[in-house]
Formats: C-alpha cells, sequence, structure tokens
C-alpha cells in the first residue's frame, strides 16, 4: 500500500468513529449553556483545564515516547511487553500517588472540586495511556473504537447527569470520568493489554530510554497547555469564573474544528515516522501539507461565516459576549493546524527537544501578550493571545523544520487565504446579514476554486467505482 492510500484509509478509520460523536457532543451545546450557568460551565472546564496541566507529570509523558518507540517493535512482542509494562507501570504508581495527595486535601477542605479533580485525573491518565497503547501498536480501529465509547458514554451520562439528576456541574466530571475509565476497559479488553503487562517485564533500560524522549515532551505540554488553557485562569483571576465560562463556549466551536485537525494528526505523524527515510519522503510530505492546509482554511472561514446564523439559534442568551471571540479563536485554530502539521517532522526524527523549544517560545509570547492585552481589551486577551502564541509558532516551525526537510507552502493559496480570511471577518463583524450572506457565497465559490484538483480526483474515482458496480 502505498503512503497515500495508508495515510486516507488510517485517517478514514479513525474519522469515521470521531465524527458522529464529535458531531453529536457539539449538538449538546443548546443542552449545556441552558442548564448551567456561565460559572458552573466555567468551574467545570477549569477542572479539566488543570487536570490537562498534572497529566503530564503523574505519566511524565511516558505514553508519548510509548507509542513512538511501539512504531519501531511491532515484530517483536518482548520489546513491546517491556515498553508496555514500563509505561503502564510507572503511571499507575504516580496516579495512585497524586490521587491519595487530593483525597487527602478532600477529606480535609471537604470541597469536592479536589474529588472530582482526582477522578477526572485518573480517567485521563487511564485513556491516554490505552490509547498510545492502542496506536503503537498499529490497531487504529481500536483507537477508534476506544475513543467513540468514550464520546459516547460521556455524553448520554452528561444528559442523564444534568436533566434527569440535576447533578450540575459535578455530574459533567463524573460524566468525564466515567467516559474515560470504559475507553481504558474497552481498550484493556480489544487488545489484549493482559498478554502485554507483566511486573517482571518491567525494564530499568526501557525506562531510560522512553524517559529521555519524553523528558523534554513535559515543557513541551505544558508550553500546549499555556496555550490552550493558561487563557482560562488568567481570566478567572482576572474577570471572574463567569468569564472563563464565556471564553469556554467560544472555544467551543474552535475546540471541535481543531478534533478533526488531531483526527487526522493521528493517522500523519504515523504515516511520517514509518515513511521518513523513503525515497520521496519530501514530496509526500509537502503535497499532503499543502493540501491539508486548503481543506482547514475552508473550514475555519466557512465556519466564521456561517456563525452569525447557528450562534443564537444554538447558544443561550446569557453567553452573547462569546459572540466575537470565535472567529479570533477559529484563526488561532487554523494556526494550530499548520503547527501539528510541522511538528510530525520533528516527532518522526524524535527531536523531542525542538518540539519542547518551539513549544515553550509560543506559550511564552502567548502568556507575556495575554497579561499585556487584558487591561486593555479585556476578555478578548484571552482569544488574541492564544492567536499570537500558534501565530508566532507556526511561522517559527516553518522555517526551523528546514534544518530536516524543506516544506513550502503554495504562494497562490497563501494569497487566496488573506483574501478569504479577511471578507469572513470583515463580514463577520459587520453585523449586516446582506453582506453576511454575499460573503458566505463567495467563501464557498473559493473554496471549490482552491480545492477543484481534489473534487476531481474525488469524482474521478467515485466515478470509475460506480462504472465497475454497473
Amino acid at each position: 500500500m502505498d503512503k497515500e492510500k495508508e495515510l486516507v484509509k488510517n485517517t478514514a478509520i479513525i474519522t469515521f468513529g470521531k465524527i458522529c460523536t464529535q458531531l453529536v457532543s457539539f449538538l449538546l451545546l443548546p443542552l449545556y449553556t441552558a442548564v448551567l450557568s456561565t460559572a458552573e460551565y466555567g468551574t467545570v472546564d477549569l477542572v479539566i483545564t488543570y487536570s490537562t496541566l498534572l497529566l503530564p507529570f503523574v505519566t511524565l509523558a511516558l505514553e508519548q515516547a510509548l507509542f513512538r518507540f511501539l512504531i519501531d517493535v511491532r515484530d517483536d512482542k518482548d520489546k513491546e511487553s517491556s515498553y508496555i509494562s514500563t509505561t503502564v507501570f510507572t503511571s499507575l504508581l504516580f496516579t495512585c500517588i497524586v490521587f491519595t495527595i487530593l483525597f487527602l486535601i478532600y477529606c480535609i477542605t471537604n470541597n469536592e472540586l479536589f474529588l472530582y479533580f482526582g477522578l477526572v485525573l485518573v480517567g485521563s491518565v487511564m485513556s491516554a495511556v490505552s490509547l498510545q497503547i492502542s496506536r503503537g501498536l498499529g490497531d487504529n480501529v481500536g483507537y477508534t473504537l476506544g475513543s467513540t465509547v468514550s464520546a459516547i458514554v460521556q455524553i448520554l451520562c452528561n444528559v442523564l447527569f444534568l436533566t434527569i439528576f440535576k447533578l450540575g456541574a459535578p455530574g459533567m466530571m463524573l460524566a468525564s470520568f466515567i467516559g474515560s475509565i470504559l475507553c481504558g476497559v474497552v481498550l484493556f479488553i480489544r487488545c489484549n493489554f493482559k498478554s502485554y503487562i507483566y511486573l517482571s517485564h518491567i525494564d530499568k533500560n526501557a525506562f531510560h530510554e522512553l524517559a529521555r524522549y519524553s523528558i523534554p515532551l513535559i515543557p513541551n505540554q505544558l508550553s500546549w497547555w499555556a496555550l490552550n488553557a493558561s487563557d482560562k485562569v488568567i481570566v478567572q483571576f482576572v474577570l471572574g469564573v463567569a468569564g472563563n465560562g464565556l471564553v469556554a463556549v467560544a472555544n467551543k466551536f474552535s475546540g471541535v474544528y481543531i478534533q478533526f485537525s488531531n483526527i487526522f494528526n493521528i493517522s500523519w505523524t504515523e504515516s511520517v515516522a514509518l515513511h521518513i527515510n523513503d525515497d520521496g519522503a519530501e514530496q509526500f510530505i509537502s503535497n499532503t501539507i499543502n493540501l491539508v492546509f486548503r481543506l482547514f482554511l475552508c473550514a475555519c472561514c466557512g465556519i466564521i461565516v456561517c456563525m452569525p446564523f447557528a450562534f443564537p439559534i444554538m447558544i443561550n442568551e446569557q453567553y452573547n459576549e462569546a459572540y466575537g471571540l470565535i472567529p479570533i479563536f477559529m484563526l488561532a485554530s487554523l494556526f494550530n493546524v499548520v503547527v501539528s502539521l510541522y511538528g510530525v517532522i520533528y516527532v518522526a526524527y524524535k527531536k523531542t527537544v525542538e518540539i519542547a523549544k518551539t513549544a515553550i517560545y509560543a506559550a511564552m509570547l502567548n502568556m507575556v501578550s495575554h497579561l499585556v492585552l487584558i487591561r486593555f481589551v479585556g476578555i478578548y486577551a484571552a482569544a488574541l493571545s492564544t492567536m499570537i502564541g500558534y501565530g508566532g509558532m507556526a511561522i517559527y516551525r516553518y522555517f526551523h523544520s528546514r534544518k530536516y526537510i524543506t516544506i513550502k507552502f503554495d504562494n497562490i493559496t497563501l494569497f487566496i487565504s488573506v483574501i478569504m480570511v479577511t471578507l469572513s471577518l470583515s463580514s463577520y463583524y459587520s453585523g449586516a446579514k446582506t453582506v453576511q450572506i454575499l460573503a458566505f457565497l463567495i467563501i464557498v465559490i473559493l473554496c471549490f476554486a482552491l480545492n477543484k484538483d481534489m473534487i476531481k480526483k474525488i469524482y474521478n474515482i467515485m466515478q470509475k467505482r460506480f462504472g465497475k458496480v454497473e
């Protein structure tokens, strides 16, 4: 199977499981914003934010290293078992220690947030490690199944806990825990983890190999946390928890968008890691990056021009202040897509120190710009600083990655992208429905023009298959 077909197949498998659950979760946003106040929604988001912050410390980011190293030893069961056992038991030890500390704090303070925080963290660790084992073993169907089960269970529990039991914010955190745990259970059974996990297979040398790769990823993941989540913390302290609720809702749209980038990135990372030394690898990577950028550019501008019509239908009016933030977060997510596309080059060459450096620079840029801007533009500083951070990181990686492989963006694509982004933003903030409808039509035409070659290719493939059926 050639590189392109392999990439398409893996992406299709993962996308199939993700797209429906993401869509359902997104469509439940009206329920969440109707049932929860901005303060409650902000509280849930902060608990998940802090658990994301603590996750790389608890696991030492070993699960990230595990995926990369399992790719290289897929024909060696003993090495697979050594890497998996070492990662699982190390993560289990640190998780037990951290949860015990949080439980003791809960007993002393009687603040239930610490208990729910501990549960969400435990679920996140189990889910993260299980999913990376599945990916590393090459079981993308299993990865999709685990992710899908987690999402469906979380959605069902949210509906049940919010509408029937009226649990409010604690119900959403409990749903997150249950969904993550079931993800781990499903993958444990499907991938037959018990045949890989043995106390006797814990290996000091395997730990050192994994740790050398993973330790630089801790500051990298902290930097990603700073880019994605520190804005919420700053908003909480300066503007209050309700302000964080507004940021969380505004981020929901770009969050769904970036999930599709993450879906692609799962198979993209594996594909580049497997084929980085093949003949024609540079051309393959360059073509793919340009193709994917065009698709996500169109999706970004398409969402922006649709939002003036969708926002009043989907979001409760108490969250109306979030409306102006959405396009800025969308542009930040587009830069994030570029960052991820280039990031796999570093992963393929195992340059985790370089990954960490670029992420740290971007995180510093994000936090400094946020602290400077928040006094002048208030809640808009969260979106603007995120866009500045991802934009700076995208530009840096574009030039820095040339040390390993030279990838260039198509000049015509870049020119059209400027036109599309300018048109989308100007129509969005104009507030004039006629202008917004006209902008929507123009964006649709430009999207077809920008992706005409891919559309023709898909049409020809479908036509050939239809002919075969006849």
